[in-house]
């Protein structure tokens, strides 16, 4: 597995923190550039200086056992400061008390079974059943993280049954383009929306036109993977677990058609056309409002965020299948905020003076620091170098390359240049400066190639999803898997049947 960043330098200038200087040095001593790396894991270009001579040198109720089909519905249409890219650059005793208590259960729940609070909570579990097995959802609104000082987003998603996820994401007036797949969540946009984000003026010019990698520190909270329905679906009436009632809110229209507030712990969905009696024949989920900080038991594994929902068709999920192929590809030049690399670029010409043919080595050593929700086994680098000169000189085809190298180690790289040397004047010398740029990618060609597969086999696996398809427990527990769920099978088996219980009362 390949995890970076990058940092691109331009000619021999300084970078902001700990440059490496260029060094000019006469032909007659071999080019060494000091070990001074500079933070977070950019190279400065090392330059060399040489001098060159003449020639001498989801419809029905839900509430089916585990292993049983699922009936279905009718489809309705802060931040972390941002690391350097790199470049190097979890009975007996009280028989009469039990019975009474028992009694006494039995007796409000019969008395409670029409009340509309409850029959909400059946229709909100109804709602969630439909949620879980909708091909996409369209969410508009405001996500603001768990974590101290992130960022309030606004945002504009399509997000996929299991997590892959296209649009944009907005933090005040600066607009980026987001795509989730395979788990990961990439960036991209313009340099003052990275500063918006927090991200270094230095750092943010070297993410303009390439895809970045963020970890869910960057907003505190991984939208594609929280945001899947089929993962989400599960937990949007969490009272329940606690045993609490859930409440009935002040009515109110969205998007031109009512809509009632169920409030659940900290937890408000809305559902669309639910009757006085708490009832409804299709309920749909309208609006989430997640108040983490409510003082009411239940509270949902969510941020803070008001989300409009549009329930999207299978035919709209395709349309997003069948566009990531090329997103996918896109991301062979994107680098990985997670990923520090501190390093140092030593080069030499190997011929001195150097006659005709110039040959230069940069050794690239690198020291990886990365977040703790990733593991680095590989670097994998791209590399340029140029060779600039009054001659006219040529670089060889091994002067721009690619290759790995494992994290906290180092690897050489060597470039030919070649000119005529009859183009100097007779006792006269003239400098030849070499410059070297190393990239640490993102992904490596393998992890993209496999990217691709595993968002073909699940636009596959969602070709026809619908609420109105059966679906077995079995395809939702490994869809839910497929969306990066979190809880064990018997812990997810619990509570995708207390669902359908629910949703069946």
């Amino acid at each position: 597995m390949s995890e970076s960043g990058e940092r691109g330098e331009s000619g021999a200038q300084p970078l902001p923190r700990n440059p490496v200087p260029p060094q000019a040095n006469s032909y007659a001593a071999p080019f060494a550039a000091p070990p001074n790396p500079y933070a977070q894991g950019v190279y400065p270009n090392a330059q060399q200086n040489y001098y060159a001579q003449p020639p001498y040198g989801g419809p029905q109720p839900y509430g089916y056992a585990p292993g049983q089909h699922p009936p279905q519905f009718h489809a309705v249409a802060p931040p972390r400061a941002s690391k350097t890219p790199i470049v190097l650059a979890a009975l007996a005793v009280l028989v009469v008390l039990a019975v009474g208590i028992a009694v006494a259960v039995v007796f409000a729940t019969s008395g409670n079974e029409s009340s509309p609070e409850r029959q909400a909570r059946s229709s909100l579990a109804t709602a969630q059943m439909r949620l879980l097995h909708t091909p996409a959802v369209r969410y508009t609104g405001t996500v603001t993280g768990g974590a101290a000082g992130s960022p309030t987003l606004t945002v504009d998603l399509i997000v996929t049954n299991v997590g892959e996820a296209t649009g944009t994401v907005s933090v005040g007036n600066a607009h980026m383009d987001y795509l989730g797949v395979g788990g990961k969540s990439f960036l991209q946009g313009e340099e003052s929306a990275w500063i918006a984000l927090g991200v270094p003026a230095g750092v943010a010019k070297d993410y303009v036109g390439r895809p970045i990698l963020i970890g869910p520190d960057v907003f505190g909270v991984d939208l594609a993977t929280t945001l899947a329905p089929a993962r989400l679906a599960l937990i949007l009436d969490p009272a329940a677990a606690h045993d609490k009632p859930v409440q009935l809110g002040t009515l109110l229209v969205i998007g031109g058609h009512e809509s009632t507030p169920i409030i659940s712990g900290g937890l408000t969905i809305y559902l669309r056309d639910l009757g006085a009696d708490g009832t409804a024949d299709q309920p749909i989920i309208d609006r989430i409002v997640n108040n983490p900080y409510d003082h009411r038991v239940g509270k949902a594994d969510l941020p803070r965020l008001t989300l409009d929902t549009e329930h999207l068709l299978s035919a709209d999920a395709a349309a997003v299948y069948a566009g990531l192929p090329g997103r996918i590809d896109a991301l062979d030049r994107a680098l990985d905020s997670r990923v520090s690399v501190d390093g140092t670029l030593n080069g030499r010409f190997l011929e001195n003076p150097c006659l005709g043919t110039c040959t230069i080595e940069f050794t690239v050593a690198n020291t990886v620091d990365s977040t703790s929700d990733i593991r680095i086994t590989a670097l994998s680098y791209d590399y340029t170098i140029t060779v600039e000169s009054q001659l006219n000189i040529s670089t060889g085809a091994d002067c721009a390359g690619a290759g790995t190298m494992a994290p906290n180690s180092s690897t050489t790289i060597r470039c030919t240049a070649t000119y005529d040397p009859y183009q100097i004047p007779a006792g006269t010398t003239l400098p030849i400066n070499a410059f070297a740029k190393v990239s640490i990618r993102a992904l490596n060609p393998e992890q993209v190639r496999a990217l691709k597969e595993q968002v073909g086999e699940n636009g596959s696996a969602a070709n026809g999803l619908s609420p109105e398809v059966e679906v077995s427990v079995a395809e939702d527990w490994t869809a839910y898997t497929a969306a990066g769920g979190k809880l064990s099978k018997s812990e997810w088996t619990t509570a995708r049947t207390e669902l359908g219980d629910r949703a069946n009362r």
